[in-house]
């Protein structure tokens, strides 16, 4: 059987290299075999001794590379009749036979494409659209101030000072304090505030006199926590600034010595 040539056995020693998993003893038995393999004939037969000693390795390291060598494919070992510690063998390089290709895997077939359905401006103006259902306690089209006025003034109707709460706001007394809010668009005389004018504010028409109250504060954007509590103050204001027109227009207070002045005046 004729040989590798020089090229072969460089070849078939850089497939051994290349494998992972070929022990370091494997490739030195390796190198030993290709330099001793005659290129004419074949012929390859060095004893365990003479590639352990050209190899630089044990007898045992030996016996693992050609093991792992013949297991891989690369060689074949013929034993010969015998035995003994000069007993030789014949050895053939080859390449091990190349790994069958699989079948190549078939293309997946593509799924039927996803139908995306996007809505245009103009199909969105053709829809119909719900109106959305107004908040229970709320009348719809009424703006967040016009119901905060309403609210004071069904407060104001019900009751002069807000009922005790308790929480992490609370106040003196267990009153939670109120956010102020701004004037409300009207202010009921119930009979509380009716009987508190008179007995307080005596002479004061309270009707005309909450008018201006009301719109002097909405003038001013005015707010208050406790719009009862302004009311009242501004009643007791309102008999405080009538009380000098009155005694301008009695003259009760006329300045005595005005009088004799203007006695002397007329007599001159």
């Amino acid at each position: 059987m004729k040989g590798l040539d020089a090229v072969q056995r460089l070849e078939w020693l850089a497939s051994i290299a290349r494998d992972s998993t070929a022990p370091g003893s494997a490739i030195r038995v390796a190198i030993v075999l290709a330099k001793r393999q005659n290129k004419t004939t074949g012929r390859l037969d060095p004893s365990i001794s003479t590639i352990a000693s050209e190899a630089s390795l044990s007898r045992r390291s030996v016996h693992t590379g050609l093991r792992w060598l013949e297991q891989a494919g690369f060689i074949d070992v013929s034993l010969s009749p015998g035995g003994g510690r000069q007993a030789t063998n014949s050895f053939a390089l080859k390449n091990p036979e190349p790994v069958q290709p699989t079948a190549p895997l078939k293309p997946v077939q593509p799924t039927a494409p996803v139908q995306i359905c996007v809505a245009t401006r103009a199909d969105l103006g053709t829809l119909p659209v719900q109106p959305a259902a107004p908040k229970q306690g709320i009348e719809p089209g009424k703006n967040q101030e016009e119901r905060t006025r309403e609210a004071n003034a069904q407060y104001l109707a019900d009751t002069e000072d807000p009922p005790p709460t308790k929480g992490v706001n609370a106040g003196p007394g267990g009153k939670r304090g109120k956010r102020a809010t701004p004037a409300p668009d009207h202010l009921p005389l119930t009979e509380t505030l009716t009987a508190w004018g008179r007995d307080n504010a005596p002479g004061i028409d309270l009707a005309s006199e909450t008018e201006r109250f009301l719109d002097h504060h909405r003038a001013k954007g005015s707010t208050f926590r406790d719009w009862t509590a302004a009311w009242r103050n501004w009643m007791r204001k309102a008999v405080e600034y009538q009380q000098p027109q009155r005694q301008a227009a009695s003259g009760e207070h006329a300045d005595p010595y005005e009088l004799i002045d203007h006695r002397e005046v007329v007599a001159r």
